[in-house]
């Protein structure tokens, strides 16, 4: 089908963020998947499964909510209801994807650590925002029942003390953390312990917490680039992105314009990886911000347009100033190249496996010369993965 197209089947790449990079990451420990691809881009992806018996037995809980009791003829029920009698249960419980022991034979992550890669597979590329988490994790920290407002300097940050900050803090290490690791991650994610005028708290500490949580997924992409390229000579490019778009502040729809407080996030990339602004939540309305929330929270319009002024250019530029339409260009080029040669080419971006330090990798950034540099060790310190590792 790939030649169909006019394609080469020999140089197919997959590419997928968020849930689509996990999906994507599956693929290549997937034995019914060798031969169909030689690279991949994971995007604020993951390496993981569910096992089989979480899977089975949220299967039974789904068919006791809908009155499919009997195990024996749980499938037969399912086939007979309504779509929407399933379908409207979907966020009810624990569902993706399971060790089947067929597609997915094992836990995937001990099969990468294990080498046991697809053999057509040469390349893959690892990435996250810098403070990617912090889309999510803010919103159970604002006041007054606030969902990452776009239109408040500090998004209605909760202003959280040292005592608790450093209480959740330990909580996400792990409880049975060291001493050693648990000195490390406070002296990585300091306390604030001096606040602003009546205040009993800093949002520096809410803060603090995407950060942390962000460096982990940030450390898991090395990690598992670093394991590609152990066993059997495959390449791992790994990046971290660090900008968002502002050329328009009338384009406030996820994943496009936002405050500062907020930094680099989930999604921010997907923006300049396509070349154009785009609209991946619900509740976006052309413009607006807005997570996946329900419903629509905002009426439709005929015509989607926020986005687009023709005074910063005409085309694809009118979505973008000079600087990021050239930033756009370069991201482009580099997802594009890499799935035509398998390594990207245009900016210099080592892969793990040869950097040499068994780190490496590329910061992507707008206001960063030629909008790249290379980043050896996670922000240039290896404390910070260290602490990761240890504790993974």
């Amino acid at each position: 089908e790939i030649g169909a197209f006019g394609g080469d089947r020999s140089r197919v790449a997959i590419h997928g963020q968020s849930s689509g990079g996990g999906l994507v990451e599956l693929q290549y420990v997937s034995p019914q998947s060798d031969g169909l691809f030689r690279a991949a881009i994971s995007e604020s992806g993951s390496l993981s499964a569910m096992p089989l018996e979480a899977a089975l037995r949220n299967t039974r809980e789904l068919g006791k909510a809908v009155g499919c009791k009997d195990e024996a003829r749980l499938k037969e029920c399912f086939k007979a209801l309504p779509p929407l009698a399933i379908t409207s249960l979907t966020y009810a419980g624990a569902w993706g994807p399971t060790v089947d022991a067929v597609t997915i034979p094992r836990d995937p992550a001990s099969m990468l650590e294990a080498g046991e890669v697809v053999s057509s597979v040469d390349a893959v590329v690892f990435g996250a925002q810098t403070n990617d988490s912090f889309l999510f994790l803010s919103r159970d920290y604002t006041t007054h029942g606030a969902s990452q407002p776009n239109d408040h300097p500090d998004g209605y940050l909760e202003y959280m003390n040292a005592s608790t900050y450093m209480s959740i803090l330990t909580s996400t290490l792990g409880h049975a953390v060291s001493h050693k690791h648990r000195r490390l991650a406070l002296e990585l994610y300091p306390p604030v312990t001096q606040y602003p005028p009546r205040r009993n708290g800093s949002i520096v500490n809410t803060q603090s917490l995407g950060r942390a949580e962000s460096d982990r997924m940030l450390c898991s992409n090395r990690r598992r680039a670093r394991q590609l390229g152990a066993k059997g000579g495959r390449r791992g490019y790994v990046y971290r992105f660090n900008y968002w778009y502002k050329s328009n502040r009338k384009c406030r729809a996820v994943p496009n314009f936002h405050l500062d407080y907020l930094g680099a996030v989930h999604q921010d990339e997907v923006t300049f990886v396509l070349g154009q602004p785009n609209f991946m939540e619900q509740g976006s309305c052309c413009g607006v911000w807005g997570l996946s929330e329900g419903e629509e929270g905002c009426p439709k319009t005929t015509s989607c347009t926020a986005c687009y002024d023709e005074e910063l250019g005409s085309g694809y530029h009118a979505y973008f100033d000079a600087k990021e339409f050239r930033f756009a260009r370069l991201v482009g080029s580099l997802w594009t190249s890499f799935a035509d040669y398998g390594s990207p080419v245009g900016a210099a971006w080592p892969d793990v496996k040869g950097s040499g330090t068994g780190s490496g990798g590329i910061v992507l950034d707008a206001d960063e010369r030629g909008g790249h540099a290379v980043e050896e060790e996670l922000y240039g310190n290896a404390k910070v993965c260290g602490l990761w590792d240890a504790l993974a």
